[in-house]
């Protein structure tokens, strides 16, 4: 990762990570392959540009964190053909430096998602697409990074011409309140409660002290059983728990959750409110702004899961323009658009073809990496666009699921070599057919050599696709999955 600094006009120092190239562009830059006097941080030739923004209390070690490198988002873009940006909110633990005070002093830490909309965003895109050399970029945020784009897109106009795609991933403008309703109702009642209980300046310091004296797997458990509490997520869609729950809390003010829990208090997305009534919505001499998300032009594709009890997407799409894409994750819950299950199956395909569909370079077929086919980028794409009924309205009702994965699953295996496996004993290089118990026998293998595993709607080919008589596909470039361990390996 290449670290970027960049200083907003009212003198944050904020720090972007940057994946310029994929693994093999850096290798072949090691080896000498590139020119002596090219920069390592300027790619060879301009590619796409996309920044990725975090959550709240998070930094940007969430999209780099899993010990998979093909289920981390930011490692796939970067894999595809992409120059990948990692955004850092203010206060977190890489944009952490002031040109003006401290992070001990009270004036350090008052900001809101209003100061987050007006410099953050902006002075990122600004610094990427001048550093980078291309004429626009594609943004996608998780939670609070949604409501970010949301906003900063809402008040500065400029900023639409300047993101050709707004991906938002859990969305979140409008949240419906915590789970638990007796600190939901105690909390918004009045917000300003926060402060008498946290102060005015960072929240919730002490975390980092807990996961350092707490085990792996203790700490998980300590945080899923907060998760439950406070929305009711069961987390299990989660992989790898233990090491990524080690990346999920980092610093911020105590002002921006006080921003929130007046949002859910108004049940409107609006600007932080520095004169709040005793009682919600009640007559006062000033009128809080409403973020004008109805304005953004930036096309906005939103993904948001079946069981996240926490954002309230039918708000965002009456409140903003209609979205090019909409897709519903069935079992995922908030925290899953990170780190769910399947995410190379449910989510990448989708991002692919957006990101591809609205780039600045026009190319035939959109960039991807040898595990997620063209096949599967079109079919996730199709789910999420809507259909258009008679009186011109566009329906999204797009769903997927993450039992389709697991469930009823019939495909082609192509085996080169396998012994030892009862009947379904098979020549050299021959293609049989395979049901869900069949594939488990195969899994089960203790030393088969090169094993492809091949489904009928993830079909892997880059090139020369061809169809034998017997309805058996073959491939000029295809993957292979060691049943040894559960990852698909070229």
């Amino acid at each position: 990762l290449e670290p970027h600094y960049v200083t907003t006009d009212d003198g944050f120092i904020l720090t972007l990570h940057r994946i310029p190239c994929s693994r093999s562009e850096s290798a072949a830059r090691a080896s000498g392959s590139v020119a002596p006097h090219q920069s390592p941080s300027k790619p060879q030739s301009a590619k796409p540009a996309v920044l990725i923004w975090h959550g709240f209390l998070m930094c940007s070690e969430i999209w780099v964190c899993q010990p998979v490198m093909e289920k981390n988002l930011a490692f796939v873009l970067a894999e595809a053909g992409y120059d990948v940006w990692l955004g850092n909110t203010r206060g977190n633990k890489y944009s952490s430096k002031h040109l003006k005070y401290k992070r001990g002093e009270e004036a350090y830490w008052d900001f809101s998602m209003d100061t987050l909309a007006l410099f953050d965003m902006p002075a990122a895109v600004n610094y990427i697409i001048k550093t980078a050399g291309v004429p626009t970029l594609s943004y996608i945020g998780f939670s609070q990074g949604t409501a970010q784009g949301f906003s900063s897109l809402s008040l500065k106009r400029d900023l639409n011409k300047k993101v050709n795609i707004f991906i938002a991933l859990a969305p979140a403008t409008k949240p419906k309140g915590l789970e638990n309703k007796f600190i939901n109702s105690l909390i918004s009642a009045h917000p300003e409660v926060i402060y008498l209980l946290f102060g005015r300046k960072v929240l919730l310091s002490s975390t980092h002290f807990w996961s350092s004296i707490l085990s792996p797997r203790t700490y998980a458990a300590v945080i899923d059983a907060c998760m439950w509490f406070l929305f009711g997520w069961t987390s299990q869609c989660i992989d790898h728990k233990n090491i990524v729950y080690r990346h999920l809390y980092s610093y911020t003010s105590v002002k921006t959750v006080v921003h929130w829990f007046q949002i859910m208090r108004v049940k409107r997305f609006q600007m932080y409110d520095e004169n709040p009534t005793m009682i919600a919505n009640a007559s006062t001499g000033h009128v809080v702004p409403r973020y004008p998300t109805e304005h953004i032009q930036t096309p906005v594709a939103l993904f948001y899961g079946g069981k996240d009890t926490l954002p309230d997407t039918q708000y965002i799409i009456r409140n903003s323009p209609t979205p090019v894409f909409c897709l519903q994750v069935l079992e995922y819950e908030h925290l899953s658009f990170i780190w769910g299950t399947h995410q190379t199956k449910l989510l990448f395909p989708p991002l692919l073809g957006l990101l591809h569909s609205h780039s600045p370079f026009q190319r035939k077929l959109p960039l991807t990496v040898p595990w997620i086919s063209y096949e599967e980028i079109r079919a996730t794409v199709e789910r999420g666009s809507g259909v258009q009924t008679e009186d011109g309205r566009v329906v999204f009702d797009g769903t997927v699921s993450v039992k389709d994965y697991h469930e009823g699953v019939r495909g082609i295996a192509h085996v080169v070599s396998v012994t030892g496996w009862g009947e379904k004993k098979v020549e050299r290089r021959a293609s049989v057919a395979l049901d869900k118990e069949e594939l488990g026998q195969l899994s089960k293998l203790e030393r088969p050599s090169s094993v492809m595993l091949i489904y009928p709607e993830c079909k892997n080919a880059e090139e020369g696709e061809e169809e034998a008589e017997d309805g058996v596909v073959t491939f000029k470039r295809m993957r292979r999955r060691s049943p040894s361990r559960d990852k698909f390996i070229e």
